[in-house]
């Protein structure tokens, strides 16, 4: 179920066209409030995989190679990352090698291919990337997909997903599209120029659960912000800011951002005026990562530092890379893998 506002001035017509961006230099952000369902930090395990599924990677491992890995989500103990290998080369093009993956490896995946719709396709460096979003009665399950990368030769060579099974939701808003929009503008405290209001299904981390939800986009005159209003509770359940900035003229060719969910302080119990120490833990925070190292391509070239937005712009083309580092401090794991980020796979 979607509306789409089709009430657009000039000056708005004009804003459309930028699709979104502003300058770096943009006023500061404001917090999404909650905890996004992207994060992959912080999440509790709600969920462990079973002795069958462990028993299901180990046969998909010794027939496809040992170089497989395996991560599981914590709240669905489904395959979220499988890596590290190639299987056998199936027959057809990359859609069929997909299809061919998804049906023999039913046991593995516990994915429906039928709640799967195709919705983006891209081919990079002789591999074919394929993203597939799941649907719940002709609903859009939000952050929920099935991704394979198939090889030139038809090998998979990774896949990825957050699918959502077994959903048994009543998908009959409470509240109507008009009560979400006031719920957000009162929320945000200005008002939104509603670009589109559409009905979905928002997985709620905080709370381990499926929600019926009223997903909003509207603008203001400093942002792009996204709301999801609990559509039977009349709630917020996540906002956002989507402007997308850029670096000026200059000719850059890679931007990106930085944040986390971190402590404020050291995570002790808080205390009041009195000194009196209160019995709840501070919580942390999502806030942008200022004056941290992003390496572009590989290592030889000098990276460049996030700004206070958590904002960076480099002139080279290329992956990127970072780690919790930067010119003022330095973070690392003696006994382990140190915090690492390989453009959106670690």
């Amino acid at each position: 179920m979607k509306v789409i506002n089709r009430k657009l001035c000039c000056a708005a017509a004009a804003l459309l066209l930028l699709d979104g961006t502003v300058p770096l230099t943009a006023a500061a952000r404001k917090g999404q409030g909650k905890f996004s369902p992207l994060a992959y930090s912080m999440r509790p395990v709600r969920k462990t995989p079973s002795a069958s599924a462990r028993t299901a990677f180990a046969r998909f491992a010794a027939k496809q190679g040992k170089n497989w890995e395996v991560r599981y989500n914590p709240r669905t103990a489904l395959p979220e990352a499988i890596t590290g290998g190639r299987t056998k080369r199936y027959t057809g093009g990359p859609e069929q090698a997909a299809a061919a993956f998804f049906s023999e490896n039913s046991e593995l995946l516990k994915i429906d291919p039928t709640a799967l719709r195709l919705e983006l396709k891209k081919e990079n460096l002789g591999v074919t990337h394929l993203q597939y979003q799941q649907y719940y009665r002709d609903l859009p399950v939000e952050f929920s997909y099935a991704r394979a990368h198939i090889t030139g030769s038809g090998e998979v060579a990774g896949y990825q997903a957050r699918f959502e099974p077994g959903i048994d939701l009543d998908i009959v808003p409470a509240v109507t599209a008009e009560q979400a929009v006031l719920t957000a503008a009162s929320d945000l405290g200005a008002q939104l120029n509603i670009r589109e209001t559409e009905l979905v299904i928002f997985p709620d981390e905080e709370a381990g659960a499926l929600k019926l939800a009223w997903k909003i986009r509207g603008r203001t005159p400093g942002g792009l912000w996204v709301y999801y209003i609990d559509a039977k509770a009349g709630g917020v359940l996540l906002k956002y800011d989507d402007t997308r900035r850029y670096c000026g003229g200059d000719p850059y060719l890679t931007m990106g951002s930085s944040s986390g969910t971190v402590y404020e302080i050291s995570p002790f119990p808080s205390q009041n005026s009195d000194g009196v120490t209160i019995n709840a833990w501070t919580k942390p925070k999502p806030l942008a990562l200022s004056d941290q190292y992003f390496w572009v391509r590989n290592n030889t070239i000098p990276p460049v530092v996030t700004d206070q937005l958590g904002d960076f712009c480099s002139g080279t083309a290329g992956k990127v890379f970072s780690a919790l580092k930067g010119p003022f401090f330095n973070v690392a794991n003696s006994r382990g893998m140190s915090a690492h980020f390989d453009n959106a796979s670690g």
